[in-house]
């Protein structure tokens, strides 16, 4: 009787923990909680990052592309079907008290005919999905959530027991150049990681043993990385290029130590984003870009291959690939 009665209160306990509600964290009063109109958004995102110094807010069914029009009106369709029809929304997608802001609009920072381009930014995007996270008053950081070079995408904020997330809708793309097309799709977003990525209400614990991350050329100049990650947090590069401090050198090999808190993060990232179930292949509807292969060694001896052309096959993989990368400008190689 005893044991039944511990196994019901075991039962009683995982049951309320599992169903345990979203607990919000008391609003800390900041500058994005006093901005009133659109002027005052677009004076504040230029303030907090140069490379949007000159950004125009502007709801989806307004934006006008010069280069895909095609994709511009299949866009405002996909809106419109989905209800958004704001420029801004404010919340707190971190939940540290703090009001974030999601941004769409018209990035003209690094346009052409403008005197005062800022040349940092590669290109000027007709459409920006963006969101500046508030940290506090003096700190902040911006990311980008439209990765895609040629689809824009709709961010729509939508709250699950008071819990806010960023779901973005991306429209079916068509097959191109023999690169096979996509269906429409949506992918609800949560910020972890220092970055946003695909939300996971139930992360996976597979004992990963080994990482290890290519890329190929491009049709230009795109660095080639290959590395090797071990358990015991030796990192291995083989290659012909790297890319150091913006200077080409030849490698065949290099090697450094990563710290435990290094290894065991692109672990806890790997394990939340369930590698395991993630496609095998990825594509962008584009050329001449590069590819990667994220092969992963885990639960002895298993192999899951990743292969990604364009580099953006999911918010969470994008994720992985730039702390990977990081590595190379952060420690010291011999």
């Amino acid at each position: 009787m005893r044991n039944n009665l511990t196994l019901l209160l075991l039962i009683l306990f995982i049951s309320c923990n599992k169903n345990e509600k979203f607990v919000k964290t008391n609003v800390i009063p900041s500058e994005i909680d006093s901005l009133k109109t659109e002027a005052e958004i677009e004076k504040y995102i230029g303030a907090k990052d140069s490379n949007y110094k000159i950004f125009k807010l502007q709801n989806i069914q307004n934006t006008k592309t010069r280069f895909f029009p095609e994709f511009d009106s299949l866009n405002k369709i996909l809106a419109n079907k989905v209800n958004v029809k704001y420029s801004y929304v404010k919340a707190d997608f971190d939940n540290n008290g703090y009001t974030d802001l999601l941004a769409i609009g018209d990035n003209n920072t690094n346009d052409s005919e403008n005197p005062n381009a800022n040349f940092e930014i590669p290109f000027t995007k007709d459409f920006n999905a963006i969101v500046l996270m508030n940290f506090s008053d003096k700190k902040t950081k911006l990311y980008d959530l439209d990765t895609d070079l040629c689809y824009p995408i709709v961010p729509k904020v939508e709250y699950i027991n008071l819990q806010p997330f960023i779901t973005v809708f991306k429209q079916k793309t068509k097959p191109f150049c023999g690169l096979k097309g996509n269906e429409e799709s949506k992918s609800k977003l949560t910020y972890k990681f220092d970055s946003f990525i695909e939300y996971n209400p139930e992360p996976k614990s597979y004992d990963i043993e080994k990482i290890e991350f290519s890329t190929t050329p491009c049709m230009g100049q795109c660095p080639i990385y290959n590395f090797e990650i071990n358990e015991d947090r030796t990192v291995k590069y083989t290659g012909t290029l790297l890319y150091a401090s913006k200077n080409w050198k030849n490698v065949k090999y290099l090697k450094t130590t990563i710290s435990d808190k290094e290894f065991n993060d692109l672990k806890s990232i790997l394990n939340y984003i369930d590698f395991v179930k993630l496609n095998d292949d990825y594509n962008v509807n584009w050329t001449d870009d590069r590819s990667s292969i994220l092969k992963i060694t885990y639960n002895n001896g298993k192999v899951k291959t990743i292969k990604d052309y364009g580099l953006i096959g999911a918010y969470g993989l994008k994720r992985v690939y730039e702390m990977i990368i990081k590595l190379e400008t952060t420690h010291n190689w011999k």
